[in-house]
């Protein structure tokens, strides 16, 4: 696997694992009205960090710029944010 094709496979791994922890958190802030702000303030952050990685993907997709580093990065925080959040939901 060359490293344009690592990026791609973070880049995307990480889109998916902000926008499934968006939709987490949109969830549990329709489901209890007690906690709303702490949710959607979360869900906002979460949806801003999804649209970055939409952009860096979009980014490497349209011009084949890519910046490995960033995109594995990218990667580990949206899996540590998304099991961050995945906790805040159980609870």
């Amino acid at each position: 696997m060359n490293p344009l094709q690592l990026a791609l496979a973070t880049l995307v791994f990480a889109l998916l694992t902000q926008f499934l922890s968006t939709w987490l958190l949109v969830h549990r802030l329709l489901i209890r009205s007690g906690e709303r702000g702490l949710y959607l303030t979360l869900a906002g952050g979460m949806l801003a960090l999804a649209v970055k990685h939409a952009r860096a993907l979009e980014l490497l997709l349209s011009t084949g710029l890519y910046d490995l580093e960033q995109a594995v990065l990218s990667a580990v925080t949206a899996l540590c944010l998304g099991y961050a959040s995945f906790l805040l939901a159980r609870r």
